[in-house]
């Protein structure tokens, strides 16, 4: 086979990596756009884009999102009967929440230099993290403009007075599917989503794509088809300027109350993100020096889940107070000597 035949015959391998990637995404999103318990289902939606990404590149995830984005505005007509003059709202949702996420993910994940020996320098998956909190500070202030500049008032106001409108729906819809919580709980969850809101939908968008991209990358790397070596837990740190940056708008959060307030917890709590997954790095690196290390993050996840607030506050604190007392130095030395 000579060599342009063997390009051909890549490149269609790659087209139809891309068209199964993207066609697996969009019955995904039809299929969990239904409702129901089909709808859990919805967090893996951006997965075989991911595993698209992780394995041929950019380009070929950039082919993947574009089919997928075609398919889910065509079967959002034919297969789901949607209005077609809600289209645009269902495309804006799908490129905001899985494309262009999976894309920015994908490109900075296999982004390396090339030294002159031949070896692959990759990017730091803490920078990586830095740079996605980054652009979920952007969407925050984009948010911050769109509330002011189209309805004429802060975000803050804007999401007190939409949740204020949608209370005795939500009320109804519970009642209905027999979910029904007590008032006052109901009323603290609306009153922490006026509080948190915009941080809440970014970091869930962001956590749904780093989760799937772990899953891809270790569904890749069982057919040894990943571009990228799998990083070690262990080794994510959160840079020092993010974690500064923070700092900052934490302190500002603080001292200042209305809107600069409201912006300033919403942007500090988007930007602890690498913070976070640098504090489990600690974790792990703790535990995977152990013998029964894999008992311990059983344990560690069980205690996430039904003490979520206290463990991530200590977590995300974890990852700060390591970039200063190298905490997870002597685990990490361990581990290399092994």
């Amino acid at each position: 086979m000579d060599n342009k035949t063997s390009q051909t015959v890549q490149i269609l391998k790659y087209l139809a990596i891309s068209c199964a990637g993207g066609g697996a995404a969009a019955l995904l999103w039809m299929v969990t756009s239904v409702g129901g318990l089909l709808g859990l289902f919805m967090v893996f939606v951006s997965l075989p884009l991911l595993m698209v990404g992780l394995s041929i590149g950019v380009g070929g995830v950039l082919v993947a999102s574009s089919i997928a984005a075609l398919l889910v505005n065509q079967g959002s007509i034919f297969l789901l009967g949607q209005d077609p003059q809600v289209l645009p709202y269902v495309m804006v949702g799908f490129l905001l929440q899985v494309a262009i996420p999976v894309i920015v993910l994908s490109w900075m994940a296999v982004a390396h230099k090339t030294a002159p020996a031949g070896a692959k320098a990759w990017y730091p998956v803490g920078s990586i993290l830095s740079w996605l909190s980054v652009i979920g500070v952007v969407a925050v202030g984009a948010m911050w403009l769109t509330s002011y500049y189209v309805l004429g008032e802060g975000l803050a106001a804007s999401i007190d007075r939409f949740l204020s409108e949608k209370t005795p729906l939500i009320q109804e819809a519970m009642s209905s599917s027999g979910a029904m919580l007590p008032a006052d709980r109901l009323l603290d969850m609306l009153d922490m989503l006026k509080k948190f809101m915009p941080s809440l939908l970014v970091i869930s968008v962001w956590l749904g794509v780093i989760v799937n991209s772990i899953l891809a990358q270790y569904f890749l790397s069982l057919f040894k088809v990943n571009l990228r070596p799998s990083p070690r837990m262990a080794d994510v740190y959160a840079p020092t300027w993010i974690i500064m940056t923070m700092g900052v708008c934490g302190v500002v959060a603080l001292f200042t109350k209305g809107e600069i307030g409201f912006m300033a917890t919403n942007i500090a709590i988007v930007l602890s993100l690498p913070m976070l997954f640098a504090g489990l790095g600690v974790v792990h690196a703790y535990a995977a020096t152990k013998k029964a290390g894999i008992w311990l993050l059983v344990i560690f996840y069980v205690l996430s889940a039904m003490f979520a607030k206290v463990i991530i506050l200590l977590t995300v604190g974890l990852g700060i107070i390591d970039e200063w007392l190298h905490i997870r130095k002597k685990f990490v030395q361990q581990l290399d000597k092994k």
